[in-house]
């Protein structure tokens, strides 16, 4: 039989999410990034697109994605 300790006064530990342990940059219209793969590309496109930041994404060599923001 499995036994519990319980302990009281333990506070919640914040939720972080996800796209919350990413920082975005802060950069221009014309500026770009290169990321590993294209699914972490669209993620981070629809992050920026939320910012109002248009971007673009564009496969390049090694399977890796160039991210360019356009507006």
């Amino acid at each position: 039989m499995n036994t519990f300790t319980i302990e009281k006064g333990i506070p919640v530990v914040e939720r972080k999410r996800p796209g919350s342990l990413i920082e975005l940059p802060d950069w221009e219209v014309g500026d770009s990034f290169v990321v590993d793969s294209k699914s972490r590309a669209a993620y981070l496109a629809t992050r920026f697109k939320r910012r109002g930041q248009k971007v673009t994404c564009r496969q390049i060599d090694g399977g890796q994605v160039r991210i360019w923001r356009i507006a």
